[in-house]
């Protein structure tokens, strides 16, 4: 039995089954991007967080959304906690985790450029 800390993109018009690197719809302050920013897919792409020790001895659930700002070279500029978990273990892992990831930047009349993503992650314990 595993537990599991997954993620997908999202925006609040658009239901998604979490997944780890599902890119179903994202959001981007550059104005008139064509592409908005969004993980890289695929399996070697990001890893998914590691589920917190002390949350899971505790019992521990939720999900985390977090805003992530991306530079036009795919890097995250910053990562903030745009609705908590409730926890602070959560939350601080999610951010750690996701602040290492790699995304295709937001693209604008084919330019890569600055852009934003919501990522929420989910934290469940299985079994």
């Amino acid at each position: 039995v595993t537990d599991s800390a997954i993620g997908s993109i999202r925006s609040a018009n658009t239901q998604t089954t979490p997944s780890l690197w599902a890119a179903a719809n994202a959001s981007s302050p550059s104005a008139g991007a064509t592409h908005p920013a969004r993980p890289v897919a695929g399996m070697g792409g990001n890893p998914a967080p590691r589920y917190p020790r002390m949350a899971r001895k505790r019992g521990i659930e939720g999900e985390v959304l977090l805003r992530v700002e991306v530079r036009p070279d795919g890097q995250a500029s910053a990562v903030s906690v745009h609705r908590s978990s409730g926890s602070r273990l959560l939350d601080r892992e999610a951010r750690r985790t996701v602040a290492g990831w790699r995304f295709d930047p937001a693209r604008q009349v084919g330019r890569a450029v600055a852009g934003s993503v919501d990522v929420p992650i989910v934290f469940r314990l299985n079994g």
